[in-house]
């Protein structure tokens, strides 16, 4: 059974709109957002659906309900959002996959500065993110480790994970990206450090090839897009809740045509069927490229 996980930036890759349309931040344009969207699997039975409530060209809420063999199953989420202005200020999600928790989100010349994310469970974690920019472009991201508090008979223990950094640096149509997970010692001395290196390949606005490599894994992805049609999923409130939105080809401006994975040698190549009507997308459907053809894996529905 596959499990597809939903968080705000999912959510949010959805909004219909950009700058253009309506010259607001944060905003979106109600009749071209979808007000359901359908997951199917390849048998046809639904994996998955998400519907919102829109006022004023804001998400108020969305409901996300996951399926087991076609059946709804417990993991139903219920998400509330809140905005200072045009910009979402808080979300707090009751159920789903990762329990309760409550996302808040700060600021700073129109670019998100901080997200920090506390999960109300047994025991609490909280989890915190700055971002850092150079002009208009994202530099760094800062993850601080997950604080863990357990309550024990009225005693707190308190259990800090890894950092890790995220450091952006750009030459024309390539880029750079350095992960550093580390701990500190008590003098505040990194420890225990290690670095992935990834290099990006862009055209334009749509990233064309990803190379990540790590002491164990090579993995290159490579992407074709259809440059005649949009992508709904790169818009003004998903590029401010997740800047470094470039590093994925789900998130390019154009729509995602093919895909190549090469894994330790390995390729796994999939396609991209797009069905408009009237311009506004209503169905998306992923194929699999095997010997004996293409092979149907999922199918998004989008109501209005």
């Amino acid at each position: 059974m596959k499990k597809i996980m939903v968080s705000l930036v999912a959510i949010a890759a959805l909004v219909g709109c950009s700058k253009s349309d309506n010259g607001e931040e944060g905003t979106i344009v109600p009749n071209n957002y979808p007000k359901k969207i359908t997951m199917k699997e390849e048998d046809g039975k639904i994996l998955h659906t998400i519907e919102y409530t829109i006022l004023d060209g804001k998400i108020l809420s969305y409901t996300s309900q996951q399926y087991e063999n076609g059946t709804p199953n417990a993991k139903k989420s219920i998400n509330t959002i809140s905005y200072d202005g045009n910009y979402i200020k808080e979300v707090k999600q009751q159920g789903g996959w990762d329990a309760d928790k409550i996302e808040t989100f700060s600021y700073k010349d129109g670019k998100l500065e901080k997200k920090v994310i506390k999960y109300n469970t047994s025991p609490d974690k909280t989890y915190t993110i700055s971002y850092e920019y150079s002009g208009e472009n994202l530099s760094t991201i800062k993850g601080e480790p997950i604080v863990t508090v357990r309550r024990n008979n009225g005693r707190e223990e308190v259990e800090i994970s890894r950092y890790q950094d995220f450091t952006y640096i750009r030459s024309g149509e390539q880029m750079v990206e350095n992960i550093e997970t580390y701990k500190l010692d008590e003098q505040g001395n990194k420890k225990d450090s290690s670095l992935e290196t990834n290099k990006y390949t862009f055209s334009g606005n749509d990233l064309i090839k990803k190379e990540k490599t790590t002491p164990f894994q090579s993995i290159t992805y490579e992407y074709t897009y259809d440059t005649s049609k949009k992508n709904i999923n790169r818009n003004n409130v998903s590029t401010i809740l997740e800047p470094n939105y470039f590093i994925n080809g789900e998130r390019s401006e154009h729509a995602l045509k093919t895909k190549k994975r090469v894994y330790n040698g390995t390729t796994t190549e999939y396609e991209y069927v797009y069905e408009y009507k009237n311009d506004q997308l209503v169905k998306e459907e992923r194929f699999k490229k095997k010997d004996s053809g293409n092979v149907l894996e999922l199918t998004t529905e989008y109501e209005y």
